[in-house]
């Protein structure tokens, strides 16, 4: 007797928690089918330089997805690094300040079912911040910037 275990495309396409994450490169993107059976979907995503990214959620038109967050994990534990609320419609969450090393993205639903396009991107820093001009590598370099003032640079 051979039993055959039927399940759409999208239900294997995403982990359900954190330790059991699908990787996904950046600069990759994945789909996947969300509903109150699966609410939670998890990826991972490993960064190797530092730089800014972009995690980008687009729910098809009978889906409403709440949140894009981004966690780390230190010793077992999860900790919030940033989220936004998604709703109905194509949204990024963009963190600028991006250090090596693995980070897990998790995606909430809110209602409906449907399908959705998940897409990571990654600007090195050397692309979006020109190197400092002045030294300040350690805390005895450190320049005093003045309130009003801004600084550039990584």
């Amino acid at each position: 007797m051979t039993l055959l275990l039927a399940l759409p495309i999208g239900m294997l396409a995403q982990g359900t928690t954190w330790q059991n994450a699908t990787d996904v490169a950046l600069g990759g993107s994945r789909s996947a089918t969300m509903s109150e059976k699966s609410a939670v979907h998890w990826y991972k995503a490993t960064v190797k330089e530092n730089g800014a990214s972009a995690i980008t959620a687009t729910p098809q038109a009978d889906l409403g997805m709440r949140y894009i967050t981004l966690y780390t994990v230190t010793g077992g534990e999860t900790h919030e690094r940033s989220y936004i609320w998604i709703g109905g419609a194509p949204t990024t969450l963009t963190i600028n300040d991006c250090a090596p090393g693995t980070y897990y993205i998790q995606l909430d639903h809110g209602s409906g079912e449907g399908g959705y396009t998940f897409s990571t991107q990654l600007a090195p820093a050397s692309a979006t911040q020109p190197n400092d001009q002045e030294p300040n590598d350690t805390w005895q370099q450190a320049q005093l910037v003045k309130r009003g003032n801004t600084a550039t640079g990584h």
